[in-house]
């Protein structure tokens, strides 16, 4: 089962990626992933005035792991 379409692009454009969820499924992953990448950055009080470099710096390690992870179920559920 699928819960992402392949994004063929334009006769112009060579990206060949993925598009937008057609399953809920594929919604829930990609509002999950915004919820936990949003709560992260206030988590590390990176919207504030009080932001460190040191939490700048695990809010982005953060960010690469969760994206690296939503990635990887959009490639696994994406049609072929």
């Amino acid at each position: 089962m699928t819960w992402f379409k392949k994004h063929s692009g334009s006769k112009k454009s060579k990206f060949l990626g993925w598009g937008v969820p057609i399953k809920w499924q594929g919604y829930i992953i990609l509002i999950a992933w915004l919820i936990l990448v949003i709560g992260s950055a206030i988590y590390f009080e990176i919207p504030g005035r009080n932001g460190s470099l040191q939490n700048g710096l695990k809010f982005v390690a953060v960010f690469i792991v969760f994206t690296a992870i939503f990635y990887l179920i959009a490639k696994w559920k994406t049609e072929k």
